[in-house]
């Protein structure tokens, strides 16, 4: 039986033996070559019509830079998706070497190990701007972290101020 306090020990235990460090993964990058997107749900408003509709965030991020497009949308359409590439192509001014996803449905039909089934349309829109189509492995959204992240930030800086403005002119949802 020890008779010492067991916040000496703790004490002594923090002083000797410090917390390890958690390592870092550091992904190395290169002017326009990766280009992160994702769609991310921002909540559902009303619009012109007093409707009430489901709203995304259609998000672009080059890696390097880590110079955003962003784009409000009302569905995940393939028509949606495809032509926010092509703003977001203009926005840069520029088309990166890979686009870096999830496997969304507009991009990816179909995930394997072995294979992934690209969607054609998308297939078309890579081969008609020379970059290629990168899809994550499923369940890993850590490899698009920068996307990942500005998508929270428009969640939790935007979408607070947009619904206390909403609120200040009558409008609760």
């Amino acid at each position: 039986k020890c008779s010492c306090d067991a916040q000496s020990i703790r004490r002594y235990r923090s002083k000797h033996f410090p917390k390890l460090v958690e390592p870092v993964m550091v992904r190395s990058t290169m002017p326009g070559r990766d280009l992160d997107l994702d769609f991310g749900e921002l909540g559902r408003f009303l619009d012109d019509g007093n409707i009430i509709k489901k709203v995304w965030l259609f998000s672009l991020r080059m890696r390097h830079s880590r110079k955003a497009f962003r784009m409000i949308v009302l569905n995940q359409a393939l028509h949606t998706f495809l032509m926010g590439h092509v703003y977001a192509f203009e926005y840069f001014n520029g088309v990166p070497a890979n686009c870096i996803m999830d496997n969304l449905k507009a991009a990816v039909i179909r995930s394997t190990v072995d294979n992934d089934m690209i969607n054609r349309s998308y297939q078309e829109l890579a081969e008609y701007y020379g970059f290629v189509i990168s899809p994550c492995r499923p369940f890993t959204p850590e490899h698009k972290g920068g996307v990942e992240g500005d998508v929270k930030y428009v969640k939790n800086n935007f979408i607070p101020y947009f619904r206390a403005k909403q609120k200040e002119i009558g409008i609760e949802m």
